[in-house]
């Protein structure tokens, strides 16, 4: 008899990624907010109005292969109204709202599953009403770890810490992750350093690290590397402007390198805009960019420098590598996929001096610069959402 797979997705990309990746005889079923899918869906017009206010992206999947139910539809409207709020408070509780929504709608569905695999915060409730196989997906560092790390960084970075996230829950929240990951038979995490950053409580065989993967038709290498033809090379960072991502110390490099290299930040600011104000002579900020400008953008780059201090496994700096474009990174996340001096670089968050000392570095010699991107490119390649989707099904089917 054939397993029956229920996903329950508020807004991790990967677990959509898994969705359509999925190889088997399975029946697989996606709880998640509204999308649009490739493929026919019976929608009601209320949900066909709710998805085109909140311009949700196109997803790959085939819903006349996977059971779609959209679950958490009005709160996934709240949050699309206040997505880009500079109260991060009210932001962070309305994804919380929107979570626990999705977990809500989807527990019905998970009576019937033989594998449940759910979003951190949006599992407690699938969990409880099954007694499948109970796979958490978590796409960051543990809470506490982040906790603490974070809110030392605020100490030290005191101007950017109204652009800190994912460092301060509520305890309702965190009993919420911590129950789910009490009662997961599983851990999915997509680096080593996330599955280090859980208490030692927590044995290391309950964990599947399973790197994520890019879009390999989008994110490319372009077809000439004009390197050595450019008067500056281009940096880039791609990603939220937070400094649990570190812009602090991607900005402070672009203005000791002012005049010497081309810079640009691509993301979303966080909380607030005021401390990036006075980077705007050095830096070429854009806010809200697309997948396809995001892509067209890192084929004109030469180095991604994203000093990031606590992620899962960041996708834009595989996104960069596939399309050539060296990283400057860290451990924290990054370091799953970088092997320092090959295909980048690693550095500690807030060292700034070498960022700037390895930019001038590589400056000088554009013939490694060329060759690591090639590197980089060749190294990415084979991270897929299928080989993704793969290692998790292997690793459940004697579960």
């Amino acid at each position: 008899m054939n397993r029956q797979v229920l996903v329950v997705n508020a807004c991790s990309p990967e677990l959509d990624y898994l969705t359509a990746n999925w190889q088997g005889n399975e029946k697989v079923t996606l709880c998640r907010p509204l999308a649009r899918l490739t493929g026919s869906q019976n929608m009601r017009p209320l949900d066909l109005v709710i998805r085109s206010l909140t311009k949700r992206r196109s997803l790959p999947i085939n819903p006349d292969k996977v059971d779609v139910k959209f679950v958490g539809v009005l709160e996934d409207l709240a949050f699309k109204m206040v997505s880009h709020s500079r109260f991060l408070g009210i932001r962070e509780r309305v994804i919380e709202a929107r979570a626990i929504a999705v977990a809500r709608g989807a527990a019905p569905a998970a009576r019937n599953a033989d594998v449940v695999i759910a979003a951190w915060q949006s599992a407690k409730e699938p969990f409880a009403a099954s007694d499948a196989v109970r796979v958490l997906n978590y796409p960051l560092a543990h809470h506490e770890y982040c906790a603490t790390i974070l809110k030392e960084e605020m100490e030290r970075v005191p101007a950017f810490a109204a652009t800190m996230n994912s460092h301060s829950w509520p305890s309702v929240t965190t009993d919420r992750m911590n129950e789910e990951i009490e009662t997961a038979d599983r851990i999915v995490v997509g680096s080593h350093f996330a599955a280090e950053s859980f208490p030692k409580t927590i044995g290391r065989d309950k964990f599947i690290i399973s790197p994520y993967g890019h879009n390999n038709s989008l994110f490319r290498r372009p077809d000439s590397t004009p390197v050595n033809g450019r008067d500056l090379l281009h940096i880039v960072f791609v990603g939220q402007l937070t400094q649990r991502k570190g812009i602090y110390y991607f900005l402070e490099t672009a203005k000791k390198l002012k005049g010497k290299a081309r810079f640009t930040a691509i993301g979303a600011p966080v909380g607030t805009v005021e401390p990036l104000a006075k980077y705007q002579d050095v830096v070429t900020f854009v806010p809200f960019a697309t997948s396809s400008v995001v892509a067209e953008t890192l084929r004109t780059a030469d180095i991604m420098l994203f000093p990031t201090l606590a992620e899962g496994m960041p996708i834009s700096v595989l996104e960069a590598m596939a399309c050539g474009v060296v990283p400057l990174t860290t451990m924290r996340g990054p370091g799953e996929i970088v092997e320092d001096g090959v295909n980048g670089f690693l550095f500690q968050p807030n060292d700034v001096e070498g960022f700037v000392s390895k930019i001038e570095e590589l400056d000088r010699q554009r013939d490694q610069l060329a060759w690591m991107g090639t590197s980089a490119s060749k190294f990415a390649s084979a991270f897929t959402w299928k080989r993704f989707a793969e290692v998790i099904k292997v690793e459940l089917e004697h579960a």
